[in-house]
């Protein structure tokens, strides 16, 4: 029952943000919390390093809606429809803050070119998501209801599809995701733990 009223947590903040036209505020000021926020010890993340093991990795199957109406809309379509594996996260130019700063993209970039993972993956870095978001919804021209509409009365199909994308997309922009277009499944990876990260991507296939 908790895991399902965090999703419904989840879902009503994606729903107040695109009906009020808050995209903004969702992918800026609503970062997904990561369990492992207050950070372990070294000795602690050593030993989880020194017994890694792929099978203990939450792998997601990409909902079908998002895979139809990224195609569709044309919406991170180069995330979801990229010919290769895909690393991806969000990155703002001189930004401080955590989640999406420029020290994690320095740190990363760094490490994925020693490693040579860049040439295994496609690394795509999201900036500034709501404006590509309401650049869709405006070509469209989609009429977003006042906030006082239930997410059950919205009957546009586009819409729908766009607050699916924007839900599965911002665990990507304030975390880091491994996309796996061919297989359709994708892993969320806290950017807390850049060694973690690195070992996923390492043995990921």
């Amino acid at each position: 029952m908790k895991k399902k009223g965090i999703l419904i947590l989840i879902l009503t903040l994606v729903i107040f943000g695109v009906l009020g036209c808050g995209i903004y505020y969702f992918f800026k000021n609503n970062p997904v919390k990561s369990k492992d926020e207050d950070r372990i010890s070294k000795e602690e993340l050593q030993y989880i390093l020194d017994n890694f093991e792929m099978s203990q990795v939450d792998v997601r199957k990409i909902p079908t809606d998002v895979l139809t109406y990224s195609k569709k809309l044309k919406l991170f379509d180069n995330i979801y429809y990229a010919k290769n594996l895909v690393f991806v996260y969000g990155y703002e130019k001189n930004s401080k803050i955590k989640y999406v700063s420029e020290k994690f993209h320095k740190n990363i970039q760094k490490e994925l070119s020693k490693s040579g993972m860049d040439e295994k993956y496609e690394v795509i870095t999201i900036s500034r998501p709501e404006a590509k978001v309401s650049a869709v919804m405006k070509k469209l021209k989609i009429d977003v209801p006042d906030e006082e509409v239930s997410s059950c009365d919205i009957r546009n199909g586009d819409l729908k599809g766009i607050m699916n994308i924007v839900e599965t997309t911002a665990e990507c922009y304030s975390g880091a995701c491994i996309v796996n277009p061919k297989t359709k499944e994708y892993i969320v990876l806290p950017k807390a733990y850049p060694e973690i990260i690195l070992k996923v991507l390492e043995e990921y296939k």
